[in-house]
Order: C-alpha cells, then sequence, then structure tokens
C-alpha cells in the first residue's frame, strides 16, 4: 500500500469515527483496525437506573443480543459542541482493551441518533461497597478484609503497571460482584480543563474509575483538587501538583482503615478539620520525615497542630517482604493506629502505616503491598467466592420511597380532575416538582 492509499485509508477511518458521533449510526459489523466497532444503543433495554454522578448517568441494561446483564452509563457532553473530541475517542479505546478481573472492563461504545448520544457498555456489578456498609451493619471479619484488600490491591497493580493513577479511590468507587469480586470502577471523562495533548497525558475518564490519568515522565503538573477528601493523600492537601501513584496507595490505607473500623478512618469536612484528623492520627509532618515538606504551597499557609510523630520499630521484618524493597519503611509509625485498631495485629499496623505515610516515596507502593506478610499471617485471606452475599440494595426502593412515589400519583390525578384552571392543576403540580 503506497502513501497515498494510506493517507486516504486513515481519512476514511477517521470519518468513520466522526460519523459514529455526529448523529450518523455505525452499522453493528462496521469495524476499523484501530476504533473497533460501535453498538446501536437500541441493541439494549434499560431495566433501572442505578447511579447518576458529574459525568453521566448509569443504567442497568438487558443487552438483547446477548441476554447479558450490563451497566450503560451515557456521557454527559455538556459544553461540546463539535461532539466527543477525537482524543477521547483514542482514550475509550484504551479502556475497552484493559482487562482486569479487578476492575470494571468496558466491552462496549454505544451510540445513538442524536450529537450528545454516547454510551459505555460495562459489566455490571450487584453492590457498591459504600452502599453496602452503610446497609449492613455487621463488620467484616478479618479474612473478609485480606480478601477485599487483596483484591484492590491486584486492580490497582493492574492499573499502576500501565502507568494509570486512579485518583479518586474510595469506597462506594469499588463495586461487588454476586461472586465475590471486587472490582475498582467508576471512571470520568475530563472537562475542558483536563484536556491534553499528546499520547503521554492521556486522561482516561470514563465509567467514573475516579480522575484516572496515565503518568508521564517527567511528570507534568497536575490538580491537587482530586480525591474524594476523606481518602485524599497529604501532598494534595498541602498543595502539590507533582504527584504520583503514591495518593493511589494512602487512600488504600484509608479504605484499609475503613473496612476494619466499618466507619470512614478521617471523615473531615474540610481541608484543615482532614489535615487535623490525619495529624491525631500519625502525628505532625516535617522535613525530618518528609523531605520537602516545607516548600509545599499550603505547608505555611494551613494550622498545623503539633503532635510527635512517634516511630516504632518492628519486632519482625520478614525477609520474603523487604527483599528488593529498599525504599520499604523499616519502622512502623503506628503512633495511635494502636490506640485506634487496639485488636490489630503488629503485621496489620505494619501494613497500614506503610500506606498512611507522610513521604510519598517512603509510602508502600502496590507491589510492596501485595508482598506484606499481612497476607500470609493467620487467619488467610477468604476465597472470594465464600464472601457473605446480600440483596442487590442499589435496585431496592424502600418502603418510604413506594409509599412517597404512590403519594405522588395520587395527588396528580386528583390535582388533574380538579382541571387546569386551578392553580393547582397537574401541570402546574409537575412544574413546581421539577422546580
Amino acid at each position: 500500500m503506497d502513501k497515498a492509499e494510506k493517507d486516504q485509508q486513515d481519512d476514511s477511518q477517521d470519518k468513520m469515527v466522526l460519523e459514529s458521533v455526529s448523529g450518523r449510526r455505525l452499522s453493528y459489523d462496521m469495524k476499523t483496525p484501530f476504533y473497533g466497532d460501535c453498538r446501536d444503543v437500541d441493541d439494549f433495554k434499560k431495566l433501572n437506573r442505578v447511579g447518576e454522578g458529574t459525568y453521566g448517568v448509569v443504567y442497568r441494561v438487558n443487552d438483547t443480543k446477548t441476554g447479558r446483564i450490563c451497566a450503560l452509563k451515557r456521557i454527559r457532553m455538556e459544553g461540546e459542541t463539535d461532539g466527543l473530541p477525537l482524543s477521547s475517542l483514542r482514550e475509550i479505546m484504551i479502556l475497552k482493551r484493559m482487562r482486569n478481573r479487578n476492575i470494571v472492563n468496558v466491552t462496549d461504545v454505544a451510540v445513538g441518533p442524536q450529537l450528545e448520544s454516547i454510551f459505555l457498555v460495562m459489566e455490571y456489578c450487584e453492590q457498591d461497597m459504600g452502599t453496602l456498609m452503610d446497609a449492613v451493619p455487621t463488620p467484616y471479619t478479618p479474612s473478609e478484609v485480606k480478601c477485599l484488600m487483596l483484591q484492590l490491591l491486584e486492580g490497582l497493580n493492574y492499573c499502576h503497571k500501565n502507568y494509570i493513577i486512579h485518583r479518586d479511590l474510595k469506597l462506594s468507587n469499588l463495586l461487588l460482584t454476586r461472586e465475590g469480586i471486587l472490582k475498582i470502577g467508576k471512571l470520568k471523562f475530563p472537562d475542558a480543563q483536563h484536556q491534553t495533548h499528546g499520547i503521554d497525558l492521556i486522561v482516561l475518564f470514563a465509567a467514573d474509575f475516579g480522575l484516572a490519568r496515565t503518568l508521564s515522565f517527567p511528570s507534568k503538573p497536575m490538580t491537587p483538587k482530586v480525591v474524594t477528601l476523606w481518602y485524599r493523600a497529604p501532598e494534595l492537601l498541602y498543595g502539590d501538583a507533582h504527584y504520583t501513584t503514591a495518593v493511589d496507595m494512602w487512600s488504600v490505607g484509608c479504605i484499609f482503615g475503613e473496612l476494619m473500623k466499618h466507619k470512614p478512618l478521617l471523615p473531615g469536612n474540610t481541608e484543615q478539620k482532614e489535615i487535623e484528623l490525619i495529624v491525631n492520627l500519625i502525628g505532625s509532618p516535617s522535613d525530618a520525615i518528609w523531605p520537602g515538606y516545607s516548600k509545599l504551597p499550603f505547608a505555611k499557609t494551613l494550622n498545623i497542630p503539633k503532635q510527635e510523630y512517634v516511630r516504632v520499630y518492628m519486632q519482625s521484618k520478614p525477609e520474603s517482604f523487604f527483599h528488593h524493597t529498599e525504599n520499604a519503611p523499616l519502622l512502623s509509625s503506628f503512633n495511635n493506629l494502636k490506640l485506634e485498631f487496639p485488636r490489630a495485629t503488629e503485621h496489620t499496623l505494619s501494613l497500614l502505616s506503610g500506606l498512611l505515610t507522610y513521604n510519598p516515596k517512603a509510602r508502600l507502593n502496590v507491589k510492596q503491598a501485595l508482598r506484606h506478610p499481612y497476607f500470609i499471617e493467620s487467619p488467610r485471606p477468604l476465597d472470594p467466592s465464600l464472601l457473605p452475599t446480600y440483596p442487590e440494595i442499589r435496585n431496592q426502593v424502600s418502603e418510604k420511597e413506594k409509599n412517597r412515589r404512590a403519594h405522588d400519583e395520587e395527588r396528580k390525578k386528583r390535582l388533574a380532575h380538579e382541571g387546569n384552571d386551578s392553580i393547582f392543576s397537574a401541570d402546574h403540580y409537575k412544574k413546581r416538582r421539577k422546580d
């Protein structure tokens, strides 16, 4: 194939992709070597709505072609006048190529007849961990916590191995299937301020997978206003724009503590309060334990409580963990962790303190966490298939909600019967409800 033919083929492929997001549907079997194929959104029968976030609405749907239950996420297109950028289409294709048991996999892209009708087709998971913890009062057993933590780290290892920072890990972004498989979810599409150029900084925002982003070398400035406050790493709270995968590991530490306590570990309602909670738990930061701390943007402007940063030697340092981990902390900063978790084993506190470490370079990375002796001490991690199962809480409608809906329907019928001359007519009522 000569250059002219190749250019013509590339132009044809780009045209097909543009057509797929500009109102003209691609047929089900139309494929291109790079972009793959787009499904018709009419192939999916909507069952119910399972959630809505800043970046889109998620539905539980039935794939009429395969009979499988899937999650369908409509991508918000506010502010986009020319459809979805080609760079975002490439990002979607990267998501489609990501395959791991412990992340929510994007299986297809579906399009409708309108410019804004673009959907991601994803694996459907019956539970999200945040809703489940709120609904189930019984705390997890140590072996159940290990099972969930192991799966979380396996999924995160896949992301970090592919140079992707999640940037929004939290309990409600962890999904659970009826087979006990934990999956990292929640990818979001970037708005205009997050758009990047060049393959080294592709932002992977789709399915609410947090504010996921690929790493660049050398690292480029990124917004520190990421990660839900309760799970936000100290470097982000202090305004560091050159953060790394270590921000995810801090979030993992917060999730670990939450699974053990059965409630949030650091539930600050402001950045100042969040810092105070962190200091109360592990002590005050300083240049001695976190080189460069005093040069961070907010180090001098935030009011930092003074509390000694206590370091306690581990009684045992298994070679299986510390071999080939040059930067692994040989000391554990237990501080008040022992008071928060009085029944925790030494290895449990060691892993938790290794994750909740101020210095990002000294914080455990995902491979070190996976090799931690916590996972091999008794009790061993439970097999995922043995995790307890629960009804699909997200799809249940409470009795209170059922009664409210019935009351609304009855009132609308009564108002409609009164006629449109009343200020409480059905149309007026509908407008009031909308407002």
